[in-house]
Order: C-alpha cells, then sequence, then structure tokens
C-alpha cells in the first residue's frame, strides 16, 4: 500500500509542483492585487477538492515530498485558509492550507492554482511551514514579489 502510495507520490511530483513561490505568512503577508477574478471561497474550494481528490486516489493521505529534508510526507488536511485571496497576477492565486503528518508534525503549504480554459488547476505547492518554522518569507524588488530562503 505504502509503495503504491509512493509511486503515486512520485508521478505527482513529476508531473510539475515546484518549489519556487512562496507566502511569508497566512494570509494578511500574502502579496495581492486590486484585480480579483476570483473569490477567496472559490479558491478555497477548489484547493480543497484537489486535496480530496488526490487523497482518494493516494490511500486517504495527500502525499508530498519534501525536498529539503529529502522525505516524502503522508498527510491529511486540517483546514485551507479562506480569509484572503492572494493574487500574483496572470491568473494565478494561493492560498495556504495546513496539514497534519504522520508522526505528528504539522506543515504549512502555499497551493497555488492557475486559471485557464478548463477552470483552476494546481500549478505548484511549497512548504512554507513546518511546525510553525517558516521556510522563507516574501520580499518586495522592483516591483515584484520574490521568495526568500529563510
Amino acid at each position: 500500500m505504502i509503495a503504491r502510495a509512493f509511486l503515486i507520490f512520485m508521478v505527482m511530483g513529476a508531473v510539475g509542483v515546484s518549489t519556487t513561490i512562496g507566502a511569508q505568512e497566512h494570509p494578511s503577508e500574502h502579496p495581492t492585487s486590486n484585480k480579483e477574478t476570483l473569490t477567496k471561497e472559490a479558491l478555497a474550494d477548489s484547493i480543497t477538492k484537489l486535496v480530496n481528490e488526490q487523497s482518494m486516489l493516494q490511500g486517504g493521505y495527500f502525499l508530498f515530498y519534501d525536498s529539503q529534508e529529502n522525505k516524502p510526507l503522508v498527510l491529511t488536511l486540517d483546514k485551507v485558509h479562506r480569509d484572503r485571496l492572494a493574487t500574483l497576477g496572470d491568473g494565478v492565486y494561493f492560498a495556504c492550507a495546513d496539514f497534519n503528518a504522520q508522526g505528528g508534525d504539522t506543515y504549512d503549504l502555499d497551493i497555488f492554482m492557475k486559471e485557464g480554459k478548463d477552470g483552476l488547476t494546481a500549478s505548484e505547492i511549497n512548504i512554507h511551514k513546518k511546525n510553525g518554522k517558516a521556510r522563507y518569507t516574501w520580499v518586495e524588488k522592483n516591483s515584484r514579489w520574490e521568495k526568500k530562503l529563510q
């Protein structure tokens, strides 16, 4: 069972989940824009649906690879933050989601969704925090938001 789930997890990782963009804290410090074409509730619902669908395919867990610690994570969703819509432009949005891992650790993942002709699809997922300790923050340089590693 674990080997099958890990294989599915590895395929998901190869399909395009990266660790390139994140957020400082949720959600008040996330960069936003004034143009919001999507509601925060719709974004949170799409993220919840994504996590639930992936979990159904993966033995009831959301599997994610922690590249910093070189290990797979077996996660269950606690909640998706619905406080604020974080907009990065070009139809890309994200929200924080809190997860519990087997073994007791907690993770805050930033889940990015991109608008397309078929609706919202996941474009990347990043570990923002492990057990409340941030791995990165946002800094603004030349009117662009960039991730700053901790």
